[in-house]
């Protein structure tokens, strides 16, 4: 059979839609593979940048998740080996992350050296 790629993006967004959305239905890729003279690897290729696009873009929670491990990070970081003050991380972090941090009044607790999660670091979007 004669492969050829999805030229654009708008096949390949299409394709992969299909593809998630008769999941499971018996002869459908074949058909497909057969319809668009594609491989049935690389239509499963493209099933799986489909879903993975969608979890991405209907998930935020993990990506908002990460973003607070980095932000908790960058305090942690300013805090123990900057020996930066309280106002000194939240002017950091505004400047470079562009994020607001309200930081508790007791760093010297952060529960990093007692195994609880961060409570301490609460961000806002900074104001530009």
């Amino acid at each position: 059979m004669h492969q050829h790629d999805c030229t654009t993006p708008t096949h390949r967004i299409r394709l992969a839609s299909s593809m998630i959305a008769h999941e499971g239905t018996y002869g459908y890729v074949s058909q497909l593979s057969r319809e668009h003279a594609i491989s049935r690897q690389g239509l499963y290729k493209l099933r799986a940048k489909g879903q993975e696009g969608m979890d991405r873009v209907f998930s935020p929670k993990e990506q908002e998740r990460e973003e607070e491990v980095w932000i908790i990070r960058a305090v942690l970081t300013l805090l123990v080996e900057g020996h930066a003050s309280r106002e000194g991380i939240q002017r950091c972090l505004e400047e470079l992350l562009g994020v607001h941090v309200m930081l508790s009044r007791h760093l010297s607790d952060h529960p990093s050296s007692r195994g609880k999660s961060p409570g301490a670091v609460e961000t806002l979007p900074a104001h530009r």
